[in-house]
């Protein structure tokens, strides 16, 4: 999933405009990198306007929960931290607040009674159907904000959606008929199947260590860290446990004890959270850490030695080694029988299909069909392939046959036509923005 998350990234940013309502009820998420209690900081000066930390918390806070709601379980702060969402926050902000610039400048602004017309449409704050004031402020206070920041939030959102009206495009009907009998012309289709499982790799001893010898620095041990531990338990006072710990640190680093145990880490280590060996590997060498809180103990520890990966040898890999032998040589040949298809194609007829109509394909699921069908119609080849997880399909397009006019489609090719019109042009917009407003950041991005 991230990898289609970050192929697609700018286009997510484009289209994710999520309006402050999103906010409510799907609670704050935060990443921690900033007192959210400090809203008088700010991040970045864009124009005339001040980005404040706050609204950097929101609009990642915003562009998380739009993320999980997309892509459900699948979506955590581990991927968020890997999409770098931190960063498309920050620059769908700065890209906001241009247009903010831009419609003060036009004297746009939405009006209180607007701002009151949308309070009243979001179900949270409603009671019986009725715009409820004391449940307004409860919701408001639980994710962490007032009805003054809400509604100067709420403000903005609807001025950027009043300015986005002055370039909203337009579509004619003949432009629309015409591209209807392109859009769901249907394409007559040959495929063939190469499924990995097919295709047998029975690898020697002497194939297994070949291989080995080529890509032995594939297969090191992971990064390990040699450490002065003490362990305090945990008893049933809390406090008095603390206490010990903080004894045993301040005598160990004043050097009135020793260390009695040494131990080898690394990120499999049981006892240790991330963040606790990420405190341990960021120190430096020959310094004690104040104690670390774990499950059972309280730790004091100290960095002695960073133990850096080496090769393993060829009998500790013999296992993963022939999976990974046999991984690469299904694939070297289904590269050889894939490319000799696409110079003299053979395969079974699908007949006419259309991007609009869902079919079912032996050999592949209803979802791989549906890929499928969507990468054919995104071909620039008359022969292509389209590569899955467990099999390649190579495919052939003999025959385009333009639609016949369904007046009941024209509505959803419309509405798509339109919107990508709006993106296109609003991009543009943004872009000539950066160029006549000034965009100071007071934050490192990465």
């Amino acid at each position: 999933m991230i990898t289609w998350m970050q192929k697609h990234k700018k286009w997510l940013v484009i289209t994710i405009w999520i309006s402050t309502i999103a906010f409510v009820g799907a609670g704050f998420v935060g990443w921690g990198s900033y007192d959210y209690n400090k809203p008088t900081g700010s991040v970045a000066t864009v124009g005339t306007k001040e980005i404040k930390i706050k609204n950097l918390q929101l609009e990642y806070s915003n562009l998380y929960n739009q993320y999980q709601e997309m892509f459900g379980d699948e979506f955590n702060k581990e991927l968020a931290e890997k999409l770098n969402l931190e960063k498309l926050a920050y620059n769908n902000l700065v890209q906001k607040f241009l247009l903010l610039n831009l419609a003060e400048d036009f004297g746009i602004s939405a009006t209180d009674e607007q701002i009151a017309k949308e309070l009243v449409t979001i179900p949270s704050f409603l009671t019986d159907g009725k715009f409820d004031k004391k449940a307004y402020i409860q919701v408001l206070k639980q994710n962490r904000t007032n009805p003054t920041e809400f509604e100067a939030q709420i403000k903005k959102d609807l001025t950027i959606q009043k300015l986005r009206t002055v370039f909203a495009s337009s579509t004619n009907k003949e432009s629309i008929d015409k591209l209807h009998k392109v859009f769901f012309a249907s394409d007559k289709v040959s495929i063939n199947i190469i499924k990995n499982n097919d295709i047998s790799i029975n690898p020697t001893e002497k194939d297994l260590k070949a291989f080995w010898e080529i890509n032995k620095n594939n297969y090191k041990s992971i990064i390990q860290y040699k450490i002065n531990i003490e362990k305090i338990a945990l008893g049933e006072d809390a406090k008095k446990s603390k206490n010990t710990a903080l004894k045993k640190y301040l005598s160990l680093k004043k050097d009135k004890s020793k260390f009695t145990n040494t131990q080898i880490v690394d990120a499999s280590t049981a006892y240790l959270q991330k963040e606790d060996l990420d405190k341990i590997t960021s120190s430096k060498i020959g310094t004690i850490l104040k104690p670390i809180k774990t499950k059972e103990n309280y730790i004091v520890v100290q960095l002695i030695e960073i133990i850096e990966p080496q090769v393993l040898s060829y009998n500790k890999v013999k296992n993963s080694l022939k999976s990974d032998y046999v991984q690469n040589q299904r694939k070297e040949i289904l590269i050889t029988k894939r490319d000799k298809l696409l110079t003299n194609f053979k395969g079974t007829d699908l007949g006419y299909i259309a991007k609009d109509k869902i079919i079912s394909i032996d050999g592949l699921t209803l979802d791989e069909s549906t890929e499928l069908v969507k990468n054919i119609f995104t071909s620039t080849s008359v022969v292509n392939y389209f590569d899955m997880a467990d099999k390649t399909v190579v495919y052939k397009i003999f025959d385009t046959k333009l639609a016949t006019y369904d007046e009941t489609k024209n509505k959803d090719l419309e509405d798509g036509i339109k919107k990508l019109k709006d993106q296109t042009i609003l991009s543009s917009v943004i872009e000539k923005l950066y160029n006549k407003y000034s965009v100071v950041s007071h934050m490192q991005v990465k």
